[in-house]
């Protein structure tokens, strides 16, 4: 069998597509791209589980750290765009 010959078999046997190996295809170390909480914020929630932690009665849920941070924003302390969802 010539090279030839073997080039060809090898390339209609590999089933992937070429260049699938190259580093600008892969796609590790995409996670975390999305936005993050800003300083602000983590500083009040910090605060609402700290309060969790003192008195066991005071213990916030998660919908009302929410609702929490919204009414901050209505006293303008927060912008909007900075409260998670």
């Amino acid at each position: 069998l010539s090279a030839e010959a073997l080039n060809s078999n090898e390339e209609s046997e590999f089933t992937l597509a070429l260049g699938w190996a190259l580093k600008e295809n892969q796609k590790f170390g995409k996670r975390g791209r999305g936005k993050r909480i800003s300083k602000h914020v983590i500083t009040y929630l910090e605060g609402y589980f700290l309060v969790g932690n003192i008195n066991k009665n005071d213990r916030y849920t998660a919908e009302e750290m929410h609702t929490e941070l919204l009414e901050l924003v209505k006293t303008s302390n927060l912008e909007e765009s900075n409260v998670p969802k």
